[in-house]
């Protein structure tokens, strides 16, 4: 058995022995997101249901990985209704990472702030979410969750409708810049350039009417 957690050597020449480790305690207690949490928890399952299923799945993969995760547990309500929670919040805290984020990143304060914030939310969330994995029964189930006024689900739904407003804003604002972009590209490739070079700027100028329609 000697040596199997041995794992290589790190860019400074120091030897690995985390080959076998399946817990990052650290990492895991302190996460600042739910996928973080999930990645440091049960490491070698984790890695084996992202080469197995999140990686060959085409569509929805964060659902297949938890289906599939639950299924490998057994057939209680509670492990279903642990796993589809914690899809739910890792994709929240993905379009919140995605449009949140980068207001906390211009001094070092926010970005720590930040941080704080996020673990604390994400410590709460493994709260509420994860009881159902121990307590089995559908009805405890809904009874916990219920109790604690189903917060954390309220949360991610509030988040991503939240996140979704500000993205389909974004895009608004950033597409008559891109349409006057188009148009003054065309103009100057009347007067210089090839009839393949308008026609390709027709087309984006096209595109973008049309989604904005």
């Amino acid at each position: 058995m000697c040596g199997l957690g041995f794992n290589g050597y790190d860019e400074n020449g120091k030897a690995k022995w985390d080959r076998v480790t399946n817990v990052n305690i650290l990492k895991m207690e302190f996460a600042t997101s739910m996928k973080m949490a999930c990645d440091n928890w049960n490491i070698s399952t984790a890695l084996w249901l992202r080469r197995t299923v999140y990686e060959r799945s085409s569509r929805h993969r964060t659902v297949a990985v938890f289906i599939t995760s639950s299924l490998w547990h057994g057939f209680y309500p509670g492990y279903y209704m642990m796993f589809m929670s914690i899809g739910l919040m890792i994709e929240a805290g993905r379009m919140g990472h995605r449009v949140i984020r980068p207001y906390f990143q211009k001094t070092r304060a926010l970005a720590f702030i930040y941080d704080v914030i996020t673990c604390m939310v994400t410590c709460l969330c493994v709260a509420e979410g994860g009881v159902p994995f121990q307590l089995l029964e559908l009805r405890l189930s809904i009874e916990y969750w219920r109790s604690l006024y189903f917060y954390a689900h309220i949360w991610c739904l509030l988040l991503m409708l939240f996140c979704r407003s500000i993205e389909t804003r974004t895009r608004h604002k950033e597409s008559p810049r891109k349409t006057d972009s188009n148009r003054n590209w065309i103009n100057k490739l009347e007067h210089r350039g090839t009839s393949a070079e308008i026609n390709q700027a027709a087309r984006n100028l096209s595109s973008i009417n049309t989604d904005n329609g």
